[in-house]
């Protein structure tokens, strides 16, 4: 009996949750997780990579056998002359190294197109850990801005039990309600913030779900431990950096497959005749690379390619380590002013709200004093919030520094 009713309540309290609608928990490795699965710029270039392995699956094939038919002896009509008629199966076999290096080109460009599915997880993954942090901060905001409704509600209390005792004007009171009446509208702002940037991670994460979360992993201050050096030692292993060293050895290879092109392929043919019953016929013949105004064309533009992937390679291995060092100043000096908070204005501000409100409960201070030491905590604390967040944005951006095209 007990079993029953336990299982009973159980089922009450998550029906009651389902109908308020309360929020569901996500923390980041779930928006990651569900991104990895759902975002249409991962899914694109899944299909992409099908795509290439689809190329190159078509510049390894041998050339396909022909069916040769042929009608010899035709003459005027009116002619008794004999005719033959042969049926016969042709086949091209390439220069040796032909079909081995447009199975390379054909690998380079699947290698290539694996790469960038890497590069786009990365950046995904950027956006994403952007985007939860954006709405955790959000959601951090709301909650600080109702904390302080609570503490200015503490103060419209105190404000008017001296004005029934005849301690200070109505006006006490009057400035409290305006105040709280300010940070309300603030709240509302935080709020519509909020289901914004909930909107935007859905976005991101691939699905459309309009129901809030609450954000498990918390929005808190780590210090970076890697040294720009150490990113820097890491800049061979950028996606960007390997899809176009790939490129290179594509260009390098088709460079390679033009030259061979002035060599001839062979054609190896089997032929039955009608007249000559149980005999057969053999054929053998050459391509002839007579022309070479193309083939000329051809080269020149794979050298063109080759040394344009050196310059691009070069160009982008620069940008990268600009990009790092960039972003890596940006997260220290974001850093430093964390520890400003820390370390001092944060328990100071927490102080002179006590003692603000310590001295106006015994007439040491007026409302106006009190009011701004109010206003001053909570941009303290919004400040402190937005630093934080702009903390793990950095980190985020340095993540991918150098790899979203420019």
């Amino acid at each position: 009996m007990t079993k029953r009713i336990l299982i009973l309540v159980a089922f009450l309290t998550l029906t009651i949750s389902f109908l308020r609608g309360e929020e569901r928990g996500l923390t980041l490795e779930d928006a990651l997780s569900l991104a990895l699965k759902n975002n249409p710029d991962i899914l694109r270039v899944q299909k992409e990579l099908d795509v290439s392995r689809g190329r190159r699956l078509q510049l390894e094939a041998i050339p396909n056998p022909e069916f040769v038919f042929s009608n010899e002896g035709l003459g005027k009509a009116g002619q008794n002359e004999e005719k033959e008629i042969s049926l016969g199966i042709q086949q091209t076999i390439e220069f040796p190294g032909k079909r081995v290096l447009r199975g390379k080109i054909g690998k380079y460009g699947e290698e290539a197109t694996l790469i960038e599915l890497q590069r786009i997880k990365m950046i995904v993954s950027s956006c994403v850990e952007k985007a939860y942090f954006k709405a955790a901060y959000s959601q951090k905001v709301v909650t600080s801005l109702e904390s302080v409704l609570d503490i200015l509600k503490q103060y419209i209390d105190l404000a008017t039990e001296r004005y029934q005792t005849g301690q200070v004007s109505y006006l006490d009171v009057i400035r409290g309600k305006v105040e709280y009446l300010k940070v309300q509208n603030e709240l509302l702002e935080a709020k519509r913030e909020m289901k914004e940037s909930t909107i935007s991670l859905n976005l991101v994460m691939g699905v459309e779900d309009a129901e809030p979360y609450l954000f498990l992993t918390e929005l808190s201050f780590t210090p970076f431990e890697k040294t720009l050096d150490d990113f820097k030692r890491e800049v061979e292993k950028s996606p960007s950096l390997r899809i176009l060293q790939t490129a290179k050895r594509q260009t390098e290879t088709g460079l390679e497959l033009s030259k061979k092109a002035r060599f001839p392929d062979l054609k190896l043919g089997l032929f039955y005749p009608s007249l000559r019953r149980g005999a057969w016929g053999f054929e053998v013949g050459l391509t002839l690379p007579v022309w070479q105004k193309g083939l000329k064309g051809e080269i020149l533009l794979r050298e063109a390619e080759n040394t344009m992937s050196q310059i691009s390679m070069e160009a982008k291995k620069r940008r990268i380590e600009r990009s790092l060092e960039r972003a890596f100043s940006d997260l220290k000096v974001i850093e430093e002013q964390i520890k400003i908070f820390e370390d001092s204005l944060l328990a100071e501000i927490d102080d002179a709200l006590r003692m603000g409100i310590n001295n106006y409960q015994y007439g040491k201070t007026d409302s106006l004093s009190l009011l701004d030491v109010y206003r001053s905590y909570k941009e303290t604390k919004q400040e402190f919030l937005k630093t934080i967040f702009l903390h793990r944005v950095a980190i985020a951006e340095l993540q991918v520094a150098g790899e979203e095209e420019e």
